[in-house]
């Protein structure tokens, strides 16, 4: 009897341990999954902030809330399966960073970017022989005196089998006139062009340069811009308005000794813009975009390249 009765207390020991360690294991997973839940509920509520302030990253900003809230009806479903808790954690530190780039680059305040250098951002038009016009962005990097030195895209004011524009003009940011500029040259390698303008009174210069090498995938960026030229509202009536430089906002997602590349958002067509980092800096001209983005993704061409052209 008695080791009948030791044989039960161990059991009923037993027992109590394995249930101990259930109770434990579900505890354990379910702080797991209200940790992700706050983690997702904070992006959240900072995603729908930043959208209600960045008027041309809304689009961006609410796609990014719809996904994370997507992940969080994923998460609650999941109940306390620890293998698709494990698998949402790890999914989780990637949202993080993605929108978390989102984010900084929402909040920038591009506001002091713009008022310092806006003033040097100019539309470039440009016409071709054979009654082709384009246009594109373009920004004084140097002036003295009367004069000014212009960088754009290569491929604005020279088509695809090297013939120049005959006819080439800048018009300045809240301007309405039309500066005759001459083509001076093109970088050897990269999708740049440096033009000359002289404009009675003298030309405003952008008002920084970026020490070299000083991005980082996730650095928020500004661009000026031109984006859709004269096609834009208004664009027809410019001669009567004058023309006025749009500021978008991305991020840096990669960076290559020759290529800076850029999640932009809103920034389509932005072909020539400078592209300056929080500081208010010059880091790099946009001369192109991946296709089927919609923008989202651009390529910009380190500073170093434009000095390069100049010297």
């Amino acid at each position: 009897k008695w080791l009948a009765g030791g044989a039960v207390v161990v059991a009923l020991a037993l027992a109590a341990f394995v249930l101990w360690k259930d109770w434990t294991h579900n505890r354990a997973l379910e702080a797991q999954r209200d940790r992700l839940l706050a983690q997702v509920d904070s992006l959240a509520r900072a995603l729908t902030s930043a959208a209600s302030e960045a008027e041309t990253m809304q689009s961006a900003l609410e796609d990014a809330r719809r996904n994370t809230l997507n992940l969080r009806a994923a998460i609650v479903a999941s109940g306390a399966d620890q293998d698709r808790l494990r698998d949402f954690d790890t999914q989780l530190a990637d949202v993080l960073v993605r929108q978390g780039a989102l984010l900084r680059a929402a909040t920038l305040d591009a506001g002091e970017v713009t008022a310092a250098n806006a003033d040097a951002t100019a539309l470039v038009l440009a016409q071709f022989p054979d009654g082709r016009s384009f246009t594109a962005t373009g920004f004084t990097l140097r002036a003295r005196g009367d004069t000014g030195w212009i960088v754009t895209n290569r491929h604005a004011v020279v088509d695809s089998g090297g013939a120049a524009a005959f006819r080439t003009g800048v018009v300045f940011h809240g301007s309405n006139q039309n500066f005759r500029a001459e083509i001076l040259g093109v970088h050897a390698r990269a999708d740049l062009a440096l033009l000359r303008v002289v404009v009675r009174g003298g030309v405003p210069t952008v008002k920084g340069l970026a020490p070299q090498q000083t991005l980082t995938p996730g650095t928020p960026v500004a661009l000026l811009s031109f984006p859709l030229g004269l096609d834009l509202p208004m664009g027809g009536e410019w001669q009567r308005v004058g023309v006025s430089v749009s500021t978008f906002t991305g991020t840096v997602s990669r960076v290559l000794p020759s290529v800076i590349q850029l999640d932009g958002y809103g920034a389509a067509g932005s072909s020539g813009s400078p592209v300056f980092n929080a500081q208010g800096e010059l880091v790099g001209i946009v001369y192109g975009g991946e296709r089927g983005t919609g923008g989202r993704i651009l390529y910009a061409a380190p500073i170093r390249e434009a000095l390069e052209m100049m010297r």
